[in-house]
């Protein structure tokens, strides 16, 4: 009698485990054809009423996680076929990387396009990448507002690209009386000749915008900081963060009784939890 592998056994069971997750959370979630390297199709909906962000899943099982797994335990370093992540990368939607542990059944994830922007060389001819999926990027309910974030900032980025031109722009014409004419519609930009020169006290000037500016927002409506004092005052505490760590110091919260409370060994490890919390609470 045949018998079925267990392969497939465990690619079923990672899809199941897709779709009931995004159908408790009120997601659609649609099976695609397998044949183009994309498994699964979500829709995100907020409180039953449809939002116009979707993004695609690969979706990958195993019954060997440690078999992928770094030495420090941060990270699944799981192999894709370059042409798929090629193909990926010119997506307009996000391409999340779902990894399913069959041992724990717990799910792991990451968007393709973010690792992608994450490293320095992604051009570099090979007939594989290992994607580097976070360990603490499991899909649960913070999971999954970060992935609405995540999906709703990369369907808004040409927006955001586009308000920023603008800005700069307007600050041009503004503080040096340089008018530029720019039309990305048809691939125009104007500027009069001539020479910049800085400001010999090199200093700079800093305007906020986009999801920065609701950010200080919402500093000033919750804390009642001021938006230009929260910017220098930030500027000046990483700075002083980038050089300690430079020098072998780490970062720890203490609660009152002076109990470590949380810890970052590394720079990136702070970076990555920043980020991390900026995706949940964005809105």
């Amino acid at each position: 009698m045949p018998k079925r592998p267990r392969e497939h056994i465990i690619e079923d069971l990672a899809r199941a485990q897709l779709h009931q997750v995004f159908a408790r959370a009120g997601w659609s979630s649609e099976d695609l054809n397998q044949d183009y390297g994309e498994d699964v199709l979500i829709r995100i909906f907020d409180n039953g009423t449809a939002t116009p962000w979707s993004f695609l899943i690969q979706s990958k099982g195993t019954d060997n996680l440690e078999r992928y797994l770094a030495k420090d335990g941060k990270n699944i370093s799981f192999p894709i076929r370059s042409t798929h992540i090629e193909h990926w990368n010119r997506f307009w939607e996000p391409v999340v990387l779902a990894i399913y542990d069959a041992s724990t059944e717990i799910t792991y994830w990451e968007v393709i396009q973010t690792f992608l922007d994450s490293i320095e060389d992604s051009s570099k001819p090979r007939k594989s990448i290992s994607v580097q999926v976070p360990t603490d990027n499991l899909l649960n309910a913070e999971g999954l507002q970060r992935l609405r974030n995540r999906t709703k900032n990369r369907f808004q980025r040409f927006e955001a690209q586009k308000e920023g031109a603008n800005i700069l722009i307007d600050e041009l014409r503004k503080q040096w009386g340089v008018n530029i004419e720019y039309e990305p519609e048809f691939g125009v930009l104007m500027l009069p000749k001539g020479e910049f020169k800085p400001d010999p006290s090199s200093g700079r000037t800093v305007t906020a915008f986009g999801q920065f500016a609701a950010q200080l927002e919402r500093f000033k409506d919750k804390y009642g900081i001021d938006p230009q004092k929260s910017v220098a005052d930030s500027i000046d505490i990483m700075y002083q963060i980038i050089m300690a760590y430079k020098g072998g110091a780490k970062l720890q919260v203490r609660d009152k009784d002076g109990a470590v409370i949380n810890e970052w060994e590394t720079l990136e490890d702070l970076e990555r939890h920043v980020d991390r919390q900026a995706e949940l609470e964005d809105d």
